[in-house]
């Protein structure tokens, strides 16, 4: 169930950059390091291309 809050104090930690801490939404809800780290730094420096788009 959602604790609906009256106060702006969510309950975790404001995001740092440097920790990169997450909240994960599950059975019992938890903060922890960002739990895909290895993929974020592998395409961090990756450029996308925009993708065409289709017309009707």
């Amino acid at each position: 169930m959602v604790e609906r809050r009256s106060r702006r104090d969510p309950g975790w930690p404001a995001y740092d950059a440097g920790q990169r801490l997450t909240r994960i939404f599950d059975t019992a809800p938890s903060v922890a390091a960002y739990p895909e780290e290895t993929s974020r730094r592998l395409w961090q420096d990756h450029v996308f291309e925009a993708l065409p788009l289709l017309t009707a």
